[in-house]
């Protein structure tokens, strides 16, 4: 059907950035398949053009998306059918076109294209895969919506919770016995792990629609950073730190995080450092940790949302892959950065950058966009 090697299908999806390429790359790695029929599982338009834009390959999806069956699709040539036309001759490209349906209907979809090219650099043809940018929107804010109604429910019986068992564990109820304080333990770090998930999801969906601040206060970054560390990790604050202005409150969340990261992927209790010092007009806060490290290809998705190393999904962590990129949207809510040096099997320093600035910097909340 003019689909062409199945190597080249997949390698010009990943070359384009689509999410359909791990889509076909899993399938493909449980066993022999068609690529044809591959693609026709795929719920984003699949077009296939050769060197003089016919269409040479549609998926069910286009069928669906354009209004035209397959048999009407092939051999038409696509920029005059879909009254759009982006001149691709080598490489990728990614943007928002509008194309026109066969009821006459226009529709944005974003376009991902990818162009396969002979030994002489001449196009032969172009694979595009085509999101229909409306429905997308559509389901992200109906996904937002949702993860802020179920945080929302959940955020109080998890604090009433957390609540009870730090006055079992205080022993207002009386006496616990060893085993009955090693199961409040159990459930009271289950809790706040929980929690803390429930308040990243309902940070991030503020964030989504742009209501999440950050207070502008002077911030004593000694008494916050010392608040945020556990028992058993050695913390080392410069006494000459220059004043701060931030929410002391998501600032000290931010070194939570990676404190428990770095506790987290340090087994058989490797040590754990926090460092705070001067640094270029501005504060870094370095947390260190010598435990399994994290591969180089891996540091720039590091502080997407939910994404975990190989590493840690080999190792079986838990996590929900949120913490670093809340502490990027902590950082860059305050001006600052966060930067990471790590190699696996030696250890992760994860560093803060937080510019200087005392009481007569606070200019108001600071609102933090998507």
């Amino acid at each position: 059907m003019g689909v062409g090697p199945y190597r080249w299908v997949v390698a010009a999806l990943v070359a384009a950035a689509t999410p359909a390429a791990l889509v076909l790359a899993r399938r493909r790695r449980a066993g022999p398949a068609d690529p044809v029929g591959m693609l026709d599982l795929l719920p984003d338009a699949v077009l296939i053009r050769d060197a003089g834009d016919r269409i040479t390959y549609c998926n069910r999806a286009a069928e669906t998306m354009y209004g035209w069956r397959r048999a009407e699709l092939l051999g038409r040539v696509a920029p005059d059918l879909l009254d759009s036309h982006v001149p691709v001759y080598a490489g990728t490209w990614t943007g928002e076109v509008t194309h026109r349906r066969r009821d006459g209907s226009r529709i944005t979809v974003l376009s991902r294209q990818a162009v396969r090219t002979d030994a002489g650099g001449r196009r032969i043809a172009v694979i595009e895969v085509n999101s229909d940018v409306a429905g997308s929107q559509q389901l992200d804010q109906l996904k937002t919506d949702l993860i802020a109604t179920v945080s929302h429910e959940l955020r109080t019986p998890l604090t009433s919770i957390r609540g009870y068992t730090e006055l079992l564990i205080d022993g207002d109820a009386g006496e616990l016995e060893p085993v009955q304080r090693r199961m409040i333990d159990v459930i009271d770090s289950n809790g706040a792990r929980l929690l803390t998930l429930v308040e990243d999801l309902l940070a991030f969906s503020r964030v989504d629609d742009g209501t999440l601040t950050f207070a502008a206060e002077p911030v004593d970054l000694g008494t916050v950073i010392r608040s945020a560390v556990r028992p058993g990790v050695r913390c080392e604050i410069a006494p000459d730190l220059p004043p701060v202005t931030g929410d002391p409150h998501h600032l000290a969340r931010a070194v939570q995080h990676l404190v428990g990261n770095a506790v987290k992927f340090s087994p058989g209790g490797g040590e754990v450092a926090v460092r705070a010092r001067p640094d270029a007009g501005g504060v870094a806060i370095e947390v260190t940790d010598h435990g399994i490290g994290i591969a180089a290809d891996e540091h720039e998705r590091l502080f997407q949302r939910f994404a975990r190393t190989a590493t840690a999904q080999d190792g079986h962590f838990q996590g929900a892959g949120l913490g670093l990129a809340m502490v990027k949207t902590i950082m860059e809510g305050h001006g600052g950065r966060v930067g990471i040096r790590s190699a696996v099997g030696a250890g992760t320093t994860v560093t803060l950058w937080l510019p200087a600035g005392g009481p007569s910097a606070a200019s108001g909340p600071a609102t933090v966009s998507r």
